[in-house]
C-alpha cells in the first residue's frame, strides 16, 4: 500500500502535476497563437482579393464590359493590362474565376487589336465586385 506520509511518494506527484499543467497552458498558448495568425492571414487575403477584383473591374468597366458580354475586342496594350492584372493574383482568385480565365480563347486580330472569347469570366468579375462591400475602402481605387 502507499503511504501517503512518505515524501518519495508526494514529491514526483507534485512534479507531476506541475509538468502536466504547464504542458497543457503550452497547448492552449499556442492553439491562440496559431487561431490569431489564421484569422490575419485570412484577413489579408480578403484585402488582396478585394484590391484583385477592383483592379480588374476598372480595366473591363473601362471598355464598357456588362454580365452578358461574352466577347470583346481590345487593343493589344489593353489586352495586355488585363492579363498582367490577372496574372498578378491569379492565386487569390475565385476558383470559378480562374477556371473562366483558363478557358478563355484568343479568337483572332492583328497586331493593333485582340478578339478574345471569355465565357463567362466578365461576368464573373462583375459577379465578384458586386458582391464587395461598399465600405471596403478599395471601392476608391477603382478606375484610378
Amino acid at each position: 500500500m502507499v503511504d501517503l506520509s512518505d515524501p518519495t511518494f508526494w514529491i514526483p506527484t507534485i512534479i507531476s502535476l506541475i509538468a502536466v499543467s504547464l504542458a497543457y497552458l503550452d497547448m492552449r498558448r499556442r492553439y491562440a497563437q496559431d487561431r490569431i495568425g489564421s484569422e490575419a492571414a485570412l484577413a489579408f487575403m480578403k484585402k488582396q482579393r478585394a484590391k484583385a477584383y477592383v483592379r480588374i473591374h476598372g480595366i473591363l468597366e473601362r471598355h464598357g464590359v456588362n454580365a452578358s458580354t461574352t466577347r470583346l475586342t481590345l487593343l493589344t496594350s489593353d489586352y495586355k493590362e488585363l492579363e498582367n492584372a490577372v496574372e498578378d493574383c491569379y492565386d487569390i482568385l475565385f476558383q470559378s474565376t480562374q477556371e473562366e480565365w483558363r478557358n478563355k480563347k484568343v479568337i483572332g486580330g492583328h497586331a493593333q487589336q485582340i478578339e478574345i472569347e471569355a465565357g463567362r469570366f466578365f461576368g464573373d468579375i462583375l459577379d465578384h465586385y458586386a458582391r464587395l462591400d461598399e465600405r471596403n475602402p478599395y471601392h476608391a481605387l477603382d478606375n484610378q
